[in-house]
């Protein structure tokens, strides 16, 4: 699995869409494709009891990216953790993750 660091951070509120390339994996077989694909959400740190209902709906193939939208109640200052899994054809699996940190609400004046 490859730690891929910090997606932009994220509000109370906001629909995103995150995506993964899983193109430059090591060991891809050239011409491989992606069969099926999951996501998942949880707290990497801070509270949220419900991060998994941030998942709007199920992840999607374009060539060798996954993308899952989320969405709802982001809570702030907690950093969450999406991990997004590919099943290639070739029969290789690949298991991304990265972290998406929920900022204060900015003010508007």
């Amino acid at each position: 699995m490859a730690f891929l660091g910090n997606w932009p951070s994220v509000v109370t509120g906001e629909t995103k869409i995150f995506s993964i390339n899983f193109g430059p994996e090591t060991g891809l077989v050239p011409g491989d494709t992606i069969l099926s694909c999951s996501a998942s959400i949880s707290v990497a740190s801070g509270v949220d009891p419900n991060a998994a209902a941030l998942i709007d709906g199920t992840p999607y193939i374009n060539g060798l990216f996954v993308s899952q939208i989320l969405s709802g109640g982001f809570v702030p200052l907690v950093v969450y953790r999406l991990m997004m899994k590919a099943n290639m054809a070739s029969g290789l699996v690949f298991i991304n993750d990265g972290h998406i940190p929920c900022i204060p609400t900015i003010p508007t004046t």
